[in-house]
């Protein structure tokens, strides 16, 4: 499961398309899915670029920003201490 640190690395690829590439253990259905549910948290916005061919890029909003710092630390804390979470 794609977790929130991995999206918002890859959120400097703003296009689904460009995401699926770079994240290409999750699945399309499941990369949506997540797409959705941080739209819904209100963390994510989705920008139509144009409304003929579907196309759209995804932005974090100031709400998705603000939690950026705490999912690092998180994401440190769980790689210094792996080794011992795993045993």
């Amino acid at each position: 499961m794609i977790n929130y640190l991995d999206l918002c690395i890859y959120l400097v690829i703003k296009h689904r398309g460009e995401l699926q590439r770079q994240m290409h253990k999750a699945s399309r259905r499941v990369l949506d899915s997540q797409l959705n549910q941080l739209i819904n948290y209100a963390t994510l916005t989705k920008i139509t670029c144009d409304k003929l061919s579907l196309k759209a890029k995804y932005e974090l909003t100031f709400k998705g920003k603000t939690v950026i710092s705490a999912i690092k630390f998180t994401a440190k804390w769980r790689e210094d201490y792996r080794h011992e979470l795993e045993n």
